[in-house]
């Protein structure tokens, strides 16, 4: 009967260690998932802030944006200046003809 109970007694040490050794399991789960939430939330807010930022430069660069328009500008003026150019080169051509 001593031996059963002292079998009895280690078998109850033994399952508490494990019980004690799961729960510190556990716990270093909780702390290591509450930090994967925390970078999570903290990843979900650069998100948004990038969003943000994407939005906004569509706004400069858009076809109403800043940066669209003096795109625009320099284009229209490259096309006028080539149009000058070869107007002027045409001009050049004629009067050398009529010279020479």
């Amino acid at each position: 009967n001593a031996a059963v109970d002292q079998q009895l007694v280690q078998q109850f040490h033994s399952t508490n260690l494990e019980l004690r050794e799961r729960e510190v399991l556990v716990d270093q789960r909780t702390t290591e998932l509450m930090k994967v939430e925390r970078d999570v939330v903290a990843l979900n807010e650069c998100m948004r802030d990038i969003g943000e930022l994407v939005q906004q430069q569509g706004e400069t660069l858009g076809e109403n944006g800043v940066i669209f328009c003096h795109l625009e500008e320099a284009r229209s003026r490259s096309v006028d200046a080539a149009q000058q150019f070869a107007k002027a080169g045409r001009s050049r051509a004629s009067r050398r003809q009529f010279e020479g």
